[in-house]
C-alpha cells in the first residue's frame, strides 16, 4: 500500500465537512495514555454521531487512512506519527432502559470512557459493569478488544452495537456475531496498520452498544468499584502506559507478568521506557519515551521469555503509524 501524503485538495474535502473543529499536525501524544506518539495529519474530537459518519464517508472516499481513538489506550503511535486523520471518539452519551424485572439496557456512546460509565451506572444501582471501573479506555476500545477485569469482560454483559459501515449506513449487530473471545473480537483480524485505509473488518465503525445489567444494592456496587481500584492502584504502575501490554499465555506457563519478572526484566530500561518495577506486564514512560524505546522493550521481553521459558507472549497494544 501507498505511503498517504496530505494534499490541498483532502485538508479542503475535510474543511468542509468539519470547519474550524479540524486540526493540522496535532501531536498524538496529546492523546494517548502512554504519552507517546507524532503528529497527525488531521485531527477531529469528535463529540457528534452524524458529523462522524460523514467524515467517515469522506476519508474513504478519497482513501485517506481513518484511525479512530477512545481513552488512547492499549496502542502505541509511531514516533513519526500517523499520515491520514486520527478522530478521538468522545460520543459518550448514555441512557438506561429499566426492563421492570431486575434487569436494565444499559445503551452508551463507543465514546464513553469506561471508569467514569461505571461509576455513575453504579450510584444508579444497576451491577454487572464493575469490571470496567478500571480499564483506562473507552466503549468502543473495550468491545474491539474484548477487555476485561477482575473476572469480567465484555463478552458477559453486551448484547448487541451499531456500527455505521462502509456506505455509512446504520447496522445492528447482535453480540453473537463479533466473535468475543480473550482479548479478541472480529475487529482483531487484522490490527494496527493493516486497518488502513478504509477502517477495520468490513469497514465498520462502532457508534454505540448495548449492555444486559442486573439491579444491585449501590452502596455495595460502589463498595466493589473501590476495592478493584484500590487493588488497581497497588499493583499496577500510576506512571503513564499503554495499559497491560502482552496478553497471557495458554497453560501451564503462568501470566505474562510473572513470566518477564521470572525472566529477570522487570525494572529493566531502555532510552525513556522501563519495565515497571510494580507490574512487569506494563511498560512506563518514564518522561521522555520513544515509540522505539517501547517496542525494543516489547522485543526483549518476547525474546527473553522464549528462550527461557518457551513460551509465546503476544502483545495486546497495536502498533499505529510509520515505524522504521
Amino acid at each position: 500500500m501507498a505511503k498517504y501524503q496530505k494534499n490541498e485538495a483532502d485538508l479542503a474535502a475535510l474543511k468542509a465537512v468539519l470547519g474550524e473543529n479540524l486540526k493540522e499536525d496535532e501531536p498524538i501524544a496529546r492523546h494517548t495514555s502512554w504519552r507517546i506518539g507524532g503528529p497527525a495529519d488531521y485531527f477531529l474530537r469528535a463529540t457528534d454521531e452524524a458529523e462522524l459518519v460523514v467524515l467517515l464517508k469522506t476519508c474513504r472516499s478519497r482513501n485517506i487512512p481513518f484511525l479512530i481513538i477512545g481513552n488512547g489506550s492499549n496502542m502505541l503511535v509511531a514516533d513519526k506519527g500517523w499520515r491520514g486523520m486520527v478522530v478521538e471518539n468522545r460520543l459518550d452519551a448514555f441512557t438506561v432502559n429499566d426492563l421492570g424485572d431486575g434487569r436494565c439496557l444499559l445503551k452508551a456512546g463507543s465514546g464513553a470512557l469506561l471508569g467514569a460509565l461505571s461509576r455513575r451506572i453504579a450510584k444508579l444501582g444497576w451491577s454487572g459493569f464493575e469490571f470496567a471501573a478500571t480499564i483506562p479506555g473507552s466503549v468502543g476500545g473495550g468491545i474491539v478488544s474484548n477487555a476485561g477485569a477482575h473476572g469480567g469482560d465484555f463478552s458477559k454483559v453486551l448484547r448487541r452495537v451499531a456500527v455505521a459501515n462502509a456506505n455509512g449506513e446504520l447496522d445492528i449487530l447482535p453480540a453473537e456475531k463479533l466473535e468475543l473471545s480473550y482479548r479478541d473480537s472480529r475487529w482483531r483480524e487484522q490490527v494496527g496498520n493493516n486497518k488502513v485505509p478504509l477502517g477495520n473488518l468490513g469497514n465498520e465503525l462502532i457508534l454505540w452498544a448495548e449492555f444486559e445489567l442486573q439491579q444491585g444494592d449501590p452502596a455495595a456496587i460502589k463498595q466493589h468499584i473501590d476495592e478493584m481500584t484500590d487493588w488497581r492502584r497497588k499493583n499496577q504502575p500510576q506512571e503513564p502506559s499503554g495499559g497491560s501490554v502482552f496478553k497471557n499465555p495458554p497453560a501451564p506457563f503462568g501470566s505474562a507478568g510473572s513470566l518477564i519478572e521470572k525472566a529477570g526484566l522487570k525494572g529493566h530500561v531502555i532510552g525513556g521506557a522501563q519495565i515497571s518495577p510494580r507490574h512487569a506486564n506494563f511498560i512506563i514512560n518514564l518522561g521522555e519515551a520513544k515509540a522505539q524505546d517501547v517496542i525494543d522493550l516489547i522485543n526483549l521481553a518476547r525474546k527473553t521469555v522464549k528462550e527461557q521459558f518457551g513460551a509465546d507472549i503476544e502483545p495486546e497494544v497495536e502498533m499505529l503509524g510509520e515505524f522504521d
